[in-house]
């Protein structure tokens, strides 16, 4: 939303979005230190509920008086504002369009159910304040929230919905609400709207800063010289097409990125499986897992270096026993112990603890009742 201040004069024109409450406040603040009379001029076709609600909350708990003046139109939350107000005037040709709140959520159905009370809340509020502003009855009010209910100025006068009619500030009749969208309504009124508030430095820096933004976008459908509201519109345009192509490219790659993870697990599950099967029949489950999750998690190489050590070796019982003699490597004696090593070989065991650490550790444990180190 452009939000414009000149004397005591605050210009809210434009789509209310998230965040515009924050600027409304820092201009309203600087109104508020200095006079005790503005005059509000809008012309929205609604936008951000919350927003929208923290401004109306805030016109309320000022001490100023509201001088609420409808440029062109007074849309959605824009026609909430108006009860906020302490006396409102609508030019001859303008429109005040109420229906119920809107929004969107994301979520469980909890979250769903959440946001639509919240809604029906904020309609609630709504009606209370149309209701105390008009003098007319709930049940009336209520309907203007079902569907969309313009209001041109004589009937939004007749229904106490303003205060007053004013001369226009642009030359556009709208006869028939009903044969336009509310695009085209707002629309005609941003076209026209002549900005008076606006000193002439003003309007070339707004130029520049548009000529600037468009040049930077290469947006071909708008110019300096169009409205802030087309400008702002195409600058969406703009970069919702960027994120949808930006977007199809990331799912692009992640879903190649997907295929080449599997065919890389496939591969990788395979080799595991080759590499483990001569160990079948030999190793108990337990042992055969622990290679595999060797496997897995730090790699085939990591897998074939850990397996080098077990290759031909005894069991630990083997060791012990003595039994196994076919499967054992050459620095394994059959049936020699920590002592008999000591006693003929001290060279042999000093090699076993070198090259084969398992073996030279179970000798270890069954002479000492330890491992090494313990």
């Amino acid at each position: 939303m452009n939000i414009k201040v000149k004397d005591n004069k605050i210009f809210l024109h434009g789509r209310l979005f998230s965040g515009d409450d924050t600027y409304f406040e820092y201009y309203f603040a600087q109104l508020e230190s200095r006079y005790s009379e503005i005059d509000l001029h809008l012309h929205t076709k609604g936008g951000d509920v919350f927003a929208g609600n923290y401004i109306i909350s805030r016109l309320r708990l000022s001490d100023l008086k509201i001088n609420l003046k409808i440029d062109g139109t007074a849309f959605s939350m824009g026609a909430y504002m108006l009860p906020a107000a302490n006396y409102v005037e609508i030019v001859r040709n303008g429109f005040v369009m109420i229906h119920a709140p809107q929004g969107t959520v994301r979520g469980t159905s909890d979250d769903h159910k959440k946001s639509a009370q919240l809604l029906a809340d904020m309609q609630a509020n709504a009606v209370d304040d149309f209701v105390a502003m008009t003098g007319k009855p709930k049940k009336e009010v209520e309907k203007w929230f079902v569907g969309d209910n313009y209001f041109n100025a004589a009937n939004a006068l007749k229904l106490g919905l303003v205060n007053a009619i004013i001369d226009p500030v642009i030359d556009v009749k709208i006869d028939d609400t009903k044969a336009l969208a509310e695009q085209d309504v707002y629309g005609r009124f941003s076209a026209l709207l002549v900005e008076d508030n606006l000193t002439e430095n003003q309007k070339l820096n707004n130029d520049k800063m548009k000529k600037e933004l468009i040049e930077a976008l290469g947006l071909g459908s708008v110019t300096a010289e169009s409205s802030d509201t087309a400008v702002i519109e195409a600058v969406k345009a703009h970069v919702s097409s960027k994120v949808g192509s930006v977007q199809a490219k990331l799912d692009t790659v992640t879903t190649e990125k997907e295929q080449l993870e599997t065919e890389r697990r496939t591969e990788s599950e395979a080799k595991i499986t080759a590499l483990l099967e001569p160990f079948k029949g030999k190793m108990d489950a337990k042992k055969i897992e622990a290679y595999e999750n060797i496997g897995k998690n730090s790699g085939i190489a990591a897998l074939e270096v850990a397996l080098e050590g077990v290759k031909g070796r005894k069991s630990i019982t083997d060791f012990v026993t003595g039994k196994g003699a076919d499967s054992a490597v050459a620095e394994v004696k059959d049936g020699w112990n920590w002592d008999k090593y000591q006693k003929e070989d001290p060279r042999a065991l000093e090699v076993l603890a070198e090259e084969n650490a398992e073996a030279y550790n179970v000798l270890y444990k069954s002479k000492f009742g330890s491992e090494p180190g313990e």
